[in-house]
């Protein structure tokens, strides 16, 4: 009996041994290429576009949004970048906002003075989401023009500019 459970124990301690020891190269993929090295964790997931809409923003395509209605908690936000569109006519205005399911633009106010257009963009929450991610999208908002710009300077008003 005292043989059987000392060959018992030493079966059981060499099948430990095996799970417990060095991985086979045969079949795991290993390439002989040294491991990459382990990220960061602290390190960003991506760039953040530049401030002000330069570089990054240029090269990406903003999904087009319109304006919704019943949106609440309605705040000014500041927009990237804008652009003359429709042969002078309209004002595409380039942001960053979240997902539409949770909320999108209200509406786009233009101050026009002799020298200077002010557009303010206001985005709001959609009452009736329930779970919101803080997802980022690049979005683009068009707007009539009520006047031609004639050369007059385009200022965001929600940067507090003269």
């Amino acid at each position: 009996m005292r043989r059987v459970t000392i060959i018992g124990l030493i079966l059981l301690m060499s099948l430990f041994g095996a799970a417990c020891g060095e991985p086979s190269d045969e079949g795991s993929g290993d390439s002989g290429a040294p491991p990459a090295e382990s990220p960061d964790p602290d390190d960003p997931v991506s760039d953040s576009p530049e401030p002000g809409g330069g570089g990054g923003t240029d090269s990406m395509k903003a999904m087009r949004v319109m304006a919704h209605d019943g949106l609440v908690d309605v705040t000014q936000h500041r927009y990237e970048k804008t652009k003359v569109a429709g042969s002078g006519e309209t004002l595409d205005i380039y942001f960053w906002d979240g997902i539409e399911q949770c909320g999108g633009v209200d509406h786009a106010h233009l101050t026009y003075e002799p020298d200077k257009v002010t557009v303010n963009l206001f985005i709001g929450r959609n009452p009736e989401a329930e779970v919101c991610t803080e997802q980022a999208v690049y979005k683009v908002f068009t707007v009539d023009l009520a006047e031609p710009l004639d050369g007059r300077k385009l200022v965001d008003g929600s940067r507090g500019a003269n």
